[in-house]
């Protein structure tokens, strides 16, 4: 049987890529602004504030997560998994309806294209010493949420605001080994692959207690109402050997096989997001982040609570020019590694920090931003089956991306 997995970002933190172009140079520190197309997926009572109907849409030119395992086979190896995509990852569109705004928006908040290709010589086993470790994995995961939204103003300096996304994840994970001895071999290979969908409705509230103080909560979770999982194991056992990492790998040179199916639905921890934001000048402003992710699962699946800081500041140069600047955090959902411990694979643990930085150039009716943000961190893993051992790894990643909107 398939235990249901706790479904999130890249299975260890919440925060994959940074929405929106304004909002992603500011680090994400976006729940109190939230006055434009991006606060239809920070905080939709925020777009009661935008300046009259308006269109955007944002690019990830390019961004790229490297991970590295040390000392991973035979205390001298490393392993390095790496991930690249170039997609489109939000498009929104606000217009005023009735006393308030309506909006509707695509967003891509998780995507993973990993990969790992390598060759590694005399690897001692429990069958004896290896001539050559033989690894190719691939991990793609790729979450879509669309959906529209409305605003309300309640008064002056208060108003609430929803969005209803449709979810989507898939993923799908393939992993081949082979172990060459000489004159045999040991072949594994095993095939991951996840559909869900699901909703994901947020609620949101924006107040001004002062003119130049805005605050902002919102609350978030999805809902998954479908999911199918399914897994292929397959093992060729080495001649006369018993692979003990496998049930598959029996004596003899044998092809096992076996699939498995399941409906189990994935957990998503509940998301709440409180924010600040400081409009010191018309030219300067500050803003400041909580995001509390609750815990979710149990038992090998188990996500810990987990609450992320971000901080952004803008500042106009001129009315036509302006620079962004954030930093945030991205805590491993993980519970720490125990040392000695080996009854199944604990999920790796790296805390991640980051630096966003962006320009947006304006004119009368548009804006075109460009930026980046980059992340890194270290901590434990333990990715070898069946053994105790754990592994240093460090993580880091890098988005480029550029932006496009237009008032009307």
């Amino acid at each position: 049987m398939v235990a249901a997995g706790v479904a999130q970002a890249d299975d260890n933190h919440y925060i994959n890529m940074l929405v929106g172009d304004r909002a992603a140079g500011m680090g994400g520190a976006y729940t109190a602004v939230a006055d434009d197309t991006a606060g239809l997926f920070y905080n939709p009572a925020g777009i009661v504030y935008a300046p009259g109907s308006s269109l955007s849409g944002s690019m990830n030119a390019y961004q790229e997560t490297t991970t590295r395992y040390a000392a991973v086979l035979g205390g001298e190896y490393d392993w390095e998994r790496s991930s690249g995509t170039l997609l489109p990852n939000f498009f929104g569109i606000v217009q005023p309806l009735g006393k308030g705004m309506f909006g509707f928006s695509y967003a891509v908040p998780n995507s993973i294209e990993e990969d790992q290709d390598q060759i590694f010589p005399n690897i001692a086993t429990s069958l004896g010493t290896a001539q050559s470790f033989i690894i190719n994995f691939n991990n793609s995961d790729n979450t879509y949420q669309f959906g529209p939204s409305y605003a309300y103003p309640i008064s002056e300096r208060l108003s609430v605001g929803a969005t209803l996304y449709f979810h989507y994840r898939q993923q799908q994970r393939i992993s081949n080994t082979i172990l060459t001895y000489s004159g045999d071999r040991l072949w594994s290979n095993a095939y991951y692959e996840l559909e869900e969908t699901g909703v994901r409705p947020v609620l949101g509230i924006s107040w001004s207690p002062l003119e130049q103080l805005a605050l902002g909560a919102s609350v978030s979770q999805i809902d998954v109402f479908d999911s199918e999982i399914t897994m292929h194991q397959a093992c060729l056992g080495a001649n006369g050997a018993t692979y003990s990492a496998s049930s598959l790998c029996q004596s003899g040179d044998i092809l096992n096989h076996q699939v498995i199916h399941s409906t189990l639905q994935g957990e998503y921890p509940l998301n709440i997001n409180v924010g600040a934001a400081w409009f010191a000048s018309d030219a300067l402003l500050f803003a400041a982040d909580l995001k509390y992710f609750g815990s979710a699962g149990s038992g090998v699946e188990a996500r810990v609570s987990v609450t992320n800081l971000a901080l952004g500041v803008e500042y106009y140069l001129t009315p036509r020019w302006a620079l962004r600047g954030g930093l945030y955090s991205d805590f491993a959902n993980t519970p720490d590694l125990q040392s000695g411990f080996s009854a199944y694979n604990q999920a790796e643990h790296i805390d991640l920090y980051g630096v966003a930085l962006s320009v947006g150039h304006f004119t009368r009716n548009s804006s075109l931003s460009v930026g980046f943000n980059y992340a890194s961190g270290s901590g434990k893993a333990q990715i070898v089956s069946g053994s105790a051992v754990l592994q240093d790894v460090e993580m880091e990643s890098l988005g480029i991306f550029m932006a496009a909107s237009y008032t009307y």
